[in-house]
């Protein structure tokens, strides 16, 4: 059986967070597009930590705390293509500063340790056997 986001609602798990928090896991990567509003940011990847935990202490206070890669096609550069490297980009540094070995994308859209995942699953399709 797949995890999907019906059954991730139905445990009352509606966010890359709650995912994170309830598979065990530290750390998630999820995507903030850009905003054009009047106080607008750009596009970036998050390196997101659960709770307390903050990513990136020293950043910007705009940042809150988190790891933020952001995405700025180049010239010649066609923006899916960007948007692809710089998530690898924020995907290896938080494989080097927190240990993920490899990672997998949730029902949600966001990224999580490919291990929270495995744990999430063994938790929530046990339930429904």
């Amino acid at each position: 059986m797949k995890l999907t986001k019906k059954i991730l609602n139905a445990a009352r798990i509606h966010n890359g967070s709650n995912v994170c928090t309830e598979g065990g896991g530290r750390v998630f990567i999820y995507y903030t597009p850009q905003d054009q509003g009047r106080g607008g940011c750009g596009a970036f990847w998050c390196v997101c930590g659960v709770g307390a935990l903050k990513t990136d202490p020293g950043g910007a206070w705009y940042t809150r705390g988190q790891k933020q890669f952001q995405v700025f096609p180049r010239h010649g550069q066609g923006y899916a293509a960007v948007k692809s490297a710089v998530l690898t980009e924020a995907m290896e540094w938080a494989r080097k500063a927190y240990r993920i070995e490899s990672w997998e994308r949730s029902p949600l859209g966001d990224w999580q340790d490919s291990r929270v995942m495995e744990r999430l699953r063994d938790k929530l399709l046990v339930r429904k056997r």
